[in-house]
């Protein structure tokens, strides 16, 4: 939020005599309460429709002083003028706010007659007057707040020729006083650390007379302090022997202190602080006010974590450069919706809040709230073995809670920049681990949680709206029948077959296609178990979206599978696709491991088509790389495409690994594979997709040519 828009919001609750005019017209659009008190207005309705200078300086044209000239946006003008309309001085800081796309004036006043009149007695004192001036044009232009008060406090305290200058505020809730600004000429040292926290009962006497006289002045710390009090001590420690202190009051509120110790020039006469006293405390609350509103912009205010703002915030920042190595947590709460449906929102809310305590008090990283239940943790240049260990500690802090159940997408990247491939990433675990979350509900049988699409696809596959065929893959230098491809169908209302490539990327993107992939893994190993106990040991490829791959323990879940229909997983090749790299180099390679050690094959699928990337190749140990059919249909009659393939193919072999081409229509195709040693192949030359029965045929043929 900037600046200007704050200080927009600030001034409908400072003390200011402040007005909003549109520049073109000169038509008041907005008076403050405190400025239609001094013009005796008692609403909108009365100045609405007239001209600044007619409300504010009682004239019939605009003010031939008038500062639209000299304004302009992001720069104020700060001036003094004498309002004869009303026979008062005021302080005036001028700029221009965008209001829906036209320019207007700010204009915002601080009535300082009493200041004049003032100065007025001190003899033609030129020198605090200019002292006076400085201080004040520090404090309402400089927008750092630490370095405006310094400078402030540096004139003050020069001025005096004090040791030290400073500010002491007031907190009423905590009962203490804290010094949060102070000057100190050189040589000396800060004590503003040292003054935190102190009791309000050790200054209270101090306090009531501040707040009955408005200051205190003391011209012997030796004889007018009482010896025995912890602020005697603390003078003496600093060598105080005199200051000054005056109140910053707000109505008859006590709010803080300003004052000095040792002055050396008009000591014993506080008229310099009384004078920019009121300055003071109206600059300190405005400023407080935009660091609330900022605050507020920047925290969720459930959790005290940061909010959907502060994350975009830091996003822009590594969208520029990311700093590698990164950690990245996606994570939600399971069935909130639920829990605030059948316990009330303010348990949800205590599920909120009790997920972020956990995240504070385990992680390391930026940790955000981004949505109800949606939580973000980012980490830079975290290494990977603090980064599992933080994993670890954060899964054991969450099953200690039995109330608390997450869904959690974790990343690590070294290599990636991207933040947003890094996020998708994540995001896709994320799924796949709720995935796993409501498929274990199905198997406790409650399957009440699950809602929407995953309801849907959950109530289809009971109904027997998916069927799976099987395409026979070849020894093509045999023509013998090793193996299979299950291949999903659904079926349509007249009886008819929906491809995959109709409804697998819609069940992708909703984040229920493990339920598919699932329902085709038993599928097939319920039929393999027949064919085994026939004879037929076959291979079987299936193939899986990397969303699923994506689930935790998807490895154990697959074995189990197997072990529940006696199918041995070195009889099962998983496929996967390119897009499969996306989802990080190091978790890839981990996932690759695991499926190798449980004893499934990993083929690389559609290899060729579109762009593909050599270098995963390179990087990941797959057993069977699986040609598109774009590489095989015009082999017969593309040169540069049979140069293309018969070097992969022996790039294949040099890998040490096997080579699938599919698509495979034509006796000519067959021939040129034949010569380049390409190991299996599958296509309509040998045969369409079929149902589990007429595959089963091809089978027992097969064994009868035996």
């Amino acid at each position: 939020m900037k600046y200007e828009e704050l200080n927009s919001k600030v001034i409908e609750y400072s003390h200011f005599i402040s007005y909003i005019s549109d520049m073109e017209t000169y038509e008041l659009l907005h008076l403050t309460k405190a400025a239609m008190d001094l013009y005796g207005m008692k609403g909108p309705e009365e100045y609405l429709g007239k001209k600044c200078y007619q409300v504010v300086m009682g004239l019939e044209q605009p003010c031939p002083f008038c500062t639209n000239d000299k304004i302009r946006e992001g720069r104020e003008y700060r001036w003094e003028r004498y309002n004869e309309n009303i026979n008062r001085w005021f302080d005036r800081k001028s700029s221009v706010i965008d209001i829906e796309g036209r320019p207007c004036h700010l204009e915002v006043g601080q009535d300082i007659t009493a200041r004049k009149e003032e100065l007025s007695l001190l003899s033609g004192k030129l020198t605090m007057e200019d002292v006076l001036f400085r201080c004040l044009n520090t404090l309402t232009r400089e927008k750092n707040l630490d370095k405006a008060v310094k400078l402030f406090l540096e004139a003050v305290g020069g001025y005096h020729k004090a040791d030290r200058a400073y500010i002491f505020e007031l907190d009423y809730e905590n009962k203490v006083v804290n010094s949060t600004f102070e000057w100190y000429k050189p040589g000396m040292k800060p004590r503003g650390e040292i003054m935190k926290d102190i009791p309000l009962d050790w200054v209270e006497q101090w306090n009531n007379k501040l707040e009955q006289e408005g200051e205190l002045c003391v011209v012997s710390v030796e004889k007018e302090v009482d010896p025995n009090s912890m602020l005697y001590k603390e003078f003496k420690e600093d060598g105080v022997t005199s200051f000054m202190m005056v109140a910053l009051k707000n109505g008859d509120t006590l709010e803080g202190i300003l004052g000095v110790n040792n002055p050396k020039q008009e000591a014993g006469n506080p008229v310099l602080l009384h004078s920019v006293a009121e300055f003071v405390r109206v600059e300190l609350e405005k400023r407080h006010m935009i660091r609330e509103l900022e605050y507020l912009s920047y925290t969720d205010t459930l959790t005290g974590l940061k909010n959907r703002n502060n994350y975009n915030k830091v996003l822009k920042k590594f969208e520029r450069k990311s700093a590698l190595p990164m950690g990245i947590v996606l994570m939600d709460i399971n069935g909130l919706r639920k829990i605030n449906e059948n316990y009330g929102d303010s348990y949800g809310d205590h599920m909120i809040r009790k997920v972020g305590g956990i995240l504070s008090s385990v992680l390391t990283g930026e940790i955000f709230r981004i949505g109800g239940d949606e939580f973000v943790v980012l980490w830079e240049n975290i290494d990977f073995l603090e980064f599992r260990k933080q994993m670890i500690s954060l899964r054991e802090a969450l099953e200690k809670e039995q109330d608390c159940v997450v869904s959690m997408g974790c990343i690590w990247e070294e290599k990636e920049e991207d933040i947003h491939i890094l996020l998708q990433q994540a995001a896709e675990r994320l799924s796949a681990d709720k995935q796993s979350y409501y498929q274990n509900l199905l198997r406790e049988g409650r399957n009440d949680t699950c809602t929407g699409v995953a309801a849907e696809v959950i109530g289809e596959v009971k109904e027997g709206s998916f069927i799976v065929h099987y395409q026979p893959q070849v020894d093509i230098q045999t023509g013998k029948i090793t193996g299979a491809e299950a291949l999903v169908r659904k079926k349509e209302g007249d009886g008819g077959l929906i491809p995959p490539s109709k409804f697998i990327p819609f069940y992708e993107m909703e984040g229920v296609v493990s339920y598919i992939d699932l329902f085709v893994m038993k599928t097939a190993c319920r039929d393999m178990k027949q064919w085994n106990e026939e004879g037929h040991k076959i291979h079987m490829s299936i193939n899986f979206s990397r969303v699923t791959l994506l689930e935790s323990g998807i490895v154990n879940n697959l074995k189990e599978i197997c072990e529940d229909y006696k199918v041995s997983p070195s009889q099962i090749t998983i496929e996967v696709t390119e897009s499969i790299s996306k989802m990080g180099h190091a978790q890839l390679k981990e996932l690759i491991k695991e499926m190798n050690q449980a004893g499934f094959t990993i083929s690389l699928d559609d290899f060729g088509s579109q762009y593909s990337n050599l270098s995963i190749l390179s990087d990941m140990e797959f057993d069977e790389i699986k040609f598109d059919k774009s590489l095989i249909e015009d082999l017969e009659y593309n040169p540069k495409s049979r140069i293309v393939m018969e070097n992969t193919v022996n790039m294949c072999r040099q890998l040490q690994g096997t080579s699938l081409a599919e698509g495979i229509e034509t006796k000519g195709q067959l021939k040129l594979l034949m010569e380049y040693n390409c190991n299996y192949g599958q296509g309509f030359y040998f045969s369409k997709p079929v149902p589990k029965e007429m595959f089963a045929d091809l089978l027992k043929n097969e064994l009868k040519e035996k």
